[in-house]
Formats: C-alpha cells, sequence, structure tokens
C-alpha cells in the first residue's frame, strides 16, 4: 500500500462567506462550519488513519477536532500548514484593497509566486515552507492515510508543487471550497491526483435546505402540471430522489431532515395508473 494524503480545507468561517482575504487574523468556525467538520468526522472516521496533521490557527483545529475525537489520534500542529500571510490586506475585500493597494494588487493577480499582497507571502513561500511538512509525512508514513488540515491558498499551492504545475497559476488553475477534500496518492511514479476539491460532505443544514427546496419546487411543479392536464408523478420522482441524495450525503436520513416527506410511487406504477 503506498501513501494517500487526503488534504482538507477548513470548515466555513465569516471570511469564507464574504469573500474577505483571511489569512494571519484567526476567526473561529460559523455554525455550518462545525457542522462540515463533524460531518466530515461522520463520512471519514472508518479510514485507516496513520497520522492527522493540521495547521495551528482555530479553524483549522476544529476542523479536525471531530475526526480526531473519532479515532483516538492527536492532532500534529504544524506551522508550514497555516494560510497565506495576506499582510496589510487580511480582512479585507477584494474591492477594497482593488482601490487602496492597486500596483500591489495587479501585480498579484499577473504573478502570485513572485508577488506577495502588500507585507505578505508569495506563492513560493508558502511551498517552501508548507512542502516541508510533506518531507515530513513522506518520510515518517511511507504508507497509508495521512490527513492535513489547512487552508484554501496553501493547499492549493501544494497541489501545484507536487502536480508540477506553475506555482504563479495556482489561483486560476484550482478552486478550493471550505471543507473539501483533494486525494494525492504517492507511488512509484510519483504524486498522482485522485480527488480535486470534492464536497466530501453536505452540511446537516445545506441538506436541509435543498429538502425544503425540492418540496417547495415540488408544489409549484405538481400545480402546473395538473394545470396543463400532465401527470405529474415522475417530476414528483426526480425531485424527491434529489432530495433524498442530499440527506445521504450529509449522513442523515431524509426524515430526520424532513419527517413528512411524501411517498414515491415506483415509474412503473405511475405509468400503469396513468394508461
Amino acid at each position: 500500500m503506498s501513501l494517500r494524503i487526503y488534504f482538507i480545507r477548513h470548515g466555513e468561517t465569516i471570511y469564507s462567506q464574504t469573500g474577505g482575504y483571511c489569512g494571519s487574523i484567526d476567526p473561529e468556525l460559523t455554525d455550518a462550519g462545525h457542522e462540515m467538520a463533524h460531518a466530515f468526522a461522520e463520512a471519514y472516521k472508518s479510514l485507516p488513519w496513520k497520522a492527522i496533521y493540521c495547521s495551528p490557527m482555530k479553524r483549522t483545529i476544529a476542523t479536525a477536532k471531530p475526526l480526531c475525537e473519532a479515532t483516538g489520534i492527536e492532532m500534529k500542529l504544524r506551522d508550514g500548514l497555516k494560510e497565506i500571510a495576506y499582510g496589510e490586506w487580511e480582512g479585507q475585500t477584494p474591492e477594497y484593497v482593488n482601490e487602496h493597494f492597486n500596483a500591489d494588487y495587479v501585480r498579484w493577480l499577473t504573478e502570485p509566486a513572485w508577488n506577495p499582497p502588500t507585507g505578505g507571502e508569495t506563492a513560493v513561500q508558502i511551498a517552501s515552507r508548507a512542502s516541508l511538512v510533506i518531507a515530513e509525512i513522506e518520510q515518517n508514513y511511507p504508507d497509508g492515510n495521512v490527513l492535513v488540515v489547512s487552508h484554501k491558498a496553501t493547499i492549493r499551492v501544494l497541489l501545484c508543487s507536487l502536480l508540477g504545475i506553475d506555482l504563479g497559476r495556482y489561483r486560476d488553475r484550482i478552486d478550493m471550497p471550505a471543507a473539501s477534500v483533494s486525494v494525492v496518492q504517492f507511488d512509484v511514479h510519483g504524486p498522482m491526483l485522485q480527488a480535486l476539491g470534492g464536497s466530501a460532505v453536505l452540511s446537516f443544514s445545506q441538506a436541509a435546505t435543498q429538502i425544503i427546496t425540492v418540496k417547495d419546487n415540488l408544489t409549484r411543479l405538481k400545480v402546473t402540471a395538473e394545470a396543463l392536464g400532465i401527470q405529474s408523478l415522475t417530476v414528483q420522482s426526480y425531485l424527491e430522489a434529489v432530495g433524498v441524495v442530499a440527506a445521504h450525503r450529509a449522513g442523515v436520513h431524509p426524515t430526520a431532515l424532513s419527517p413528512n416527506l411524501p411517498a414515491i410511487q415506483p415509474l412503473e406504477q405511475s405509468r400503469e395508473q396513468s394508461s
């Protein structure tokens, strides 16, 4: 068995909601962010983990904690996994930065590998410190599953470095939503990307929102279909299936989100009734 590193970005914070630059500042997770962390732990606790490495920021520690508690593994805190330092841009919006630091902002957007945010870090500097953590993992764990809990820019820079992608393009080539998971396997041919920035789980509230939306859409579609004289059972089946998938991805039974989900008749049965 070869080494497989799972990279997870921390759960939602107020800055991942608003798009403000958040590097060295240290916000807590939102309620939804905590839900993401617990849902991730529930989904991945059965994997045979060798180690859990974590950035020492509050938002990453809170994301790693549920899995550590579920598995009994102590997290290893490493400064090399911290987020990019945004310097004078910390806590500001892109619009504010563009207005007050326009020259630096344009240089950073054009080539972030070598041009830092005003008073901050370049992608090359991030890669230099974060790669030391990856080297430590490779040395100590030649095989098995290792989790790395880090941040949006840091994970993207690491993936570019491991996969031979120009560091200056990390912002243009890779997306990394909150609580998303990327997987890299290390074998004789080097690092191989197996999953990129996928949402491992939906939070309970996200799934509940999808269920509510499905039910609202179902009601509107049924009214429209009935007005047109169209059998709506096939539409109902489709929409309810979407809700069931949302609940499944959240790790809960659909009735936990909405105990009054209507029964779904099989498509074949609905055809027989309408014939």
